[in-house]
């Protein structure tokens, strides 16, 4: 997982590299894209009807993967830089046209460059993103948080990923105080 002030940095770090590199990067930390979403990820997948608030649709092909499927709001950040993107790359079908291991690559280059000494991967973005979710959640019912969890997540209500929802939660639980007697 990464802390704010890493998150931060990636972020700009990537931004700094190309428009490619950030657009990656945020879809990957701050809407918890899947690798294989983000690749799958179409031009005509992110509506800008309002610039404040794009919006990015999961679809999927395969009707077995369709309860998947999600519309995620962004922001004007994330607008701003898929229009500039859209402007100087031309994506004609795919966002972004690279392999899976790739963006593996793309990823771990970013948080190098960003000074970031851990071990940094789609998943752990996608991993932060969901624990920083379930943060801003602590306070309503378990139950509540672990269904918008597996919402936003795309995930299937089945035991596993309850159990990995139910991990994000405990991770964004407030830190354990000590006790003041030694």
């Amino acid at each position: 997982m990464l802390f704010p002030g890493e998150q931060d940095t990636i972020l700009q770090t990537a931004r700094d590299e190309n428009l490619r590199s950030y657009l990656i990067v945020w879809l990957l930390l701050r809407q918890g894209l899947t690798r294989a979403e983000l690749l799958n990820l179409k031009v005509d997948h992110v509506e800008l009807t309002d610039p404040e608030r794009p919006i990015v649709y999961i679809y999927y092909e395969d009707p077995r993967w369709q309860p998947k499927e999600r519309k995620l709001a962004a922001d004007a950040t994330f607008g701003t830089a898929f229009r500039l993107f859209l402007a100087e790359y031309k994506p004609e079908r795919r966002l972004f046209e690279m392999m899976p291991q790739s963006v593996n690559k793309l990823v771990d280059r970013v948080a190098a460059a960003a000074g970031i000494r851990k071990r940094v991967t789609p998943q752990s973005l996608r991993d932060t993103y969901a624990v920083e979710q379930a943060k801003d959640l602590i306070g309503q019912p378990q139950s509540a948080i672990e269904r918008h969890l597996l919402q936003i997540l795309g995930l299937a209500p089945d035991s596993r990923n309850r159990r990995s929802v139910g991990r994000y939660i405990k991770l964004a639980q407030p830190p354990i105080a000590m006790s003041a007697e030694r």
